[in-house]
């Protein structure tokens, strides 16, 4: 595509569309050499049912990042709704430059199988071994095949959308259903 083909193609993309997507909020947990880290996650997503594959998009610069390359293995704590705060605690600070340590001891517990901690409470815990990893921008997506998966609580998801955080609202019927 030319240039005069790539200006048109870009003042037709609206920045603010993609900001509305929902998405569930994970805290994505490695360790390697002793060390752990965890970082908020809300681009962690089931992306296939047979088999079984969760997709996790990663920053490559990020510390997390570092880990699961070292390792193969990674876990993801879908959090609750009322677990906003943990999100934030984990999402707002690299492991580049501030030691996590006290949070992991705080909010996490020992997964039974490897890979990073989990988050205590949460709604789901999943242990992934890496089976592809695939480069999308500024984006690792590691699709990842559980070794261990568990509903861990019954209440609501936490939600992103457009830079913040929600609770899920009424449930509402499906069209043309009784």
């Amino acid at each position: 595509m030319g240039r005069e083909g790539s200006l048109i193609a870009r003042s037709l993309v609206e920045e603010r569309a993609f900001y509305r997507f929902l998405n569930p909020v994970g805290i994505v947990t490695a360790c390697h050499g002793g060390r752990c880290n965890a970082m908020s996650a809300e681009w962690t997503s089931l992306i296939s049912l047979k088999p079984y594959l969760l997709g996790v998009y990663v920053a490559r610069e990020r510390y997390t990042h570092s880990l699961i390359e070292q390792e193969e293995v990674f876990s993801v704590s879908l959090l609750r709704n009322d677990q906003a705060a943990v999100a934030v605690l984990f999402g707002n600070a690299t492991a580049w430059e501030v030691d996590k340590t006290p949070l992991l001891e705080q909010y996490t517990e020992p997964s039974p199988l490897g890979g990073g901690p989990l988050v205590k409470g949460a709604n789901a815990h999943f242990v992934c071994r890496i089976d592809a990893r695939h480069t999308v921008g500024s984006h690792t997506l590691l699709v990842g095949v559980p070794l261990y998966a568990r509903a861990v609580a019954r209440d609501e998801p936490l939600a992103y959308h457009g830079g913040r955080y929600y609770r899920l609202g009424e449930q509402l019927r499906r069209p043309g259903s009784r």
